[in-house]
């Protein structure tokens, strides 16, 4: 009881720690101070540079899936994909096989190994998002792609 308990505690330590960098076809959108927002669903982006503010309109960039938190200055975009799920569920419990049903049309595949979770996205059984997420040799996560929609999360 006490090692997974630990282990889950190390994890969540090193994901809290470091610094992210959020992409977006190729092109640096911003980056995230910290995962723990990850725990509500949603992922909060500083915008880095005055051409992404100027696109944006604001200062951050947050991308949800449940409720919107309430941040000022901040462009939403509700995650219709479920990648939050699949980023939440392969960092926190890295699931040899799980499947997610949202309702009888939505279904989530994550499939783990040792150094990386692969995921599957699909809406009335066509496919609409997938992707992986690498760990170190260590266990803490480096990288987060989406290839659909061209999302990555990178540890810098």
């Amino acid at each position: 009881m006490i090692k997974p308990l630990w282990i889950f505690l190390m994890v969540m330590s090193g994901i809290s720690a470091g610094q992210y960098e959020v992409r977006v076809h190729g092109v640096k959108l911003g980056e995230i101070d910290t995962l723990k927002t990850l725990e509500e669903y949603y992922l909060k982006a500083e915008a880095t540079n005055f051409i992404t503010r100027l696109l944006l309109g604001h200062d951050y960039f947050v991308l949800y899936s449940e409720e919107k938190p309430d941040i000022d200055d901040a462009k939403f975009k509700k995650d219709n994909n479920m990648m939050l799920y699949a980023f939440k569920e392969a960092i926190d419990n890295k699931p040899k096989k799980k499947t997610f049903q949202n309702n009888r049309s939505r279904e989530l595949k994550i499939e783990c190994a040792a150094t990386q979770c692969d995921f599957v996205y699909t809406y009335k059984k066509e496919l609409r998002g997938e992707g992986f997420v690498k760990f170190n040799e260590k266990g803490e996560f480096m990288i987060f792609r989406e290839e659909v929609g061209a999302i990555e999360i990178a540890r810098i």
